[in-house]
């Protein structure tokens, strides 16, 4: 791979998410409208981050992840947006006063309008129509499937009320559980307002690409002294899909050249050789905490694959930090043609990745839930007892199923109990 890089050197590379206009110049002139727009996050704000990071690949601190599968423009209004940041913070509250260990929130917020898809096309009333792809690219309605590229433009302006809004909460007076407490200024003794970042997954270059802003800060990460070094404007970390990770494609090319922290979701083809090819192609200075590591094995196969990808990573010299997503490996189809998820199977993938990480001497630094705090019933069990014949009376996803704030507390409270017991035994795990 070359070694010079631009937000535009991955075009021209393999791309299996590509998206095709109607008017290609129209979409164009939409990418430099926002190329000129400013940044939704800054620099500092993603410096923050990525120290914080740093802490967590060391084993002194735990990030929880979450938000909607396909965040829709809809959900950006006043009571929807500040449900979803009072569910983020109460679930980072809750693990950080069961564990002693403090949170790092990130939203899957303000941004999360891309979703990858198995299929392009599905069959609607006998009609072929593409996919929906996310509020980015098109409409969830049947009708209004075509792609347009005024939804960038509309994405990014979503996307910045959504972060007023996060930031404006940041400064309400909340308990701490984000950070570690700091002196005020009569040097007393104060609690530091949480802060939850954004991300969400970097799928759609083009737009992308229009968000990418010089980074001013010296010292960059990857920065030589005769280059400019970017950063990924529109959130404060971005990760790279398991369906877009190919070593030579578009999004690891992108991904290489960008100061933010980044995410590598991990499936179940995840091979250990390819991963740790990954990384030296997205970190070639072995960075503390730069790449976070997302795996989504499944509660099947987990057990077989985590710890060897553990051992690969260790041997590379690569720091990461270990997060696990236990929702897309455990998906499944009703007889009904229901996709769901059983709480029962996000609680046994998570309690496994855990104790293989215990027994590798490894930190298991986050976790990854697609959830919601409306009253959905889209995953079953649970104490609520939902069952596949539930799933019809409120089931509201545009694409993944997603925890229900019931479900997601009770995963919350398992793993923060069975942290606790991991951290004060010393037994070798049998899985």
């Amino acid at each position: 791979m070359s070694t010079s890089w631009t937000p535009s050197s991955w075009q021209g590379k393999p791309n299996p998410f590509k998206i095709t206009y109607s008017d290609k110049l129209e979409a164009r002139k939409i990418e430099e409208k926002i190329t000129q727009l400013p940044p939704l996050v800054t620099e500092l704000e993603v410096l923050k981050l990525k120290k914080l990071l740093k802490d967590v690949a060391r084993g002194n601190a735990f990030v929880w992840q979450g938000g909607d599968c396909a965040e829709l423009f809809a959900y950006c209004n006043e009571k929807m947006t500040s449900s979803r940041i009072a569910l983020l913070s109460e679930l980072g509250q809750e693990f950080s006063r069961k564990t002693g260990v403090p949170s790092i929130l990130i939203g899957r917020m303000a941004g999360q309008y891309g979703k990858p898809r198995n299929t392009l096309t599905e069959v609607v009333d006998g009609v072929e129509l593409p996919k929906f792809y996310g509020d980015i690219i098109n409409d969830s309605d049947p009708r209004n499937r075509q792609p347009d590229p005024r939804r960038m433009l509309d994405a990014y302006f979503y996307s910045s009320a959504t972060l007023n809004r996060m930031r404006a909460a940041a400064g309400a007076n909340t308990p701490l559980f984000s950070a570690k407490k700091e002196l005020g200024s009569s040097g007393s003794e104060s609690l530091q307002t949480p802060f939850i970042f954004t991300g969400h997954e970097g799928l759609f270059l083009h737009y992308e690409q229009a968000v990418t802003k010089p980074w001013r800060i010296k010292s960059a990460h990857r920065q030589q002294d005769n280059e400019t070094a970017y950063y990924n404007s529109s959130a404060h970390f971005v990760w790279i899909g398991d369906k877009t990770r190919q070593l030579d494609g578009a999004h690891a090319e992108y991904f290489r050249g960008i100061q933010n922290p980044i995410g590598i979701k991990l499936g179940p083809t995840t091979e250990s050789k390819e991963l740790v090819e990954l990384l030296d192609i997205v970190d070639p200075e072995k960075e503390t905490g730069i790449v976070t590591l997302i795996t989504r094995l499944g509660n099947g196969s987990v057990k077989q694959m985590l710890g060897p990808l553990i051992q690969a990573v260790r041997e590379s010299g690569h720091i990461v930090v270990w997060q696990c997503d236990p929702m897309h490996g455990n998906t499944r189809t009703t007889a009904a043609g229901i996709r769901t998820r059983s709480i029962s199977h996000v609680i046994s993938e998570l309690k496994s990745t855990m104790a293989i990480h215990k027994e590798k001497g490894s930190w298991l630094g986050g976790i990854h839930l697609e959830m919601t705090p409306d009253e959905v019933v889209e995953c079953t069990g649970g104490s609520g007892g939902w069952c596949d014949a539930d799933l019809g009376h409120a089931y509201h996803t545009k694409c993944d199923p997603r925890l229900n704030k019931e479900q997601v507390m009770e995963v919350v409270a398992t793993v923060a109990e069975y942290f606790v017991y991991l951290k004060n035994t010393n037994l070798r795990c049998r899985l």
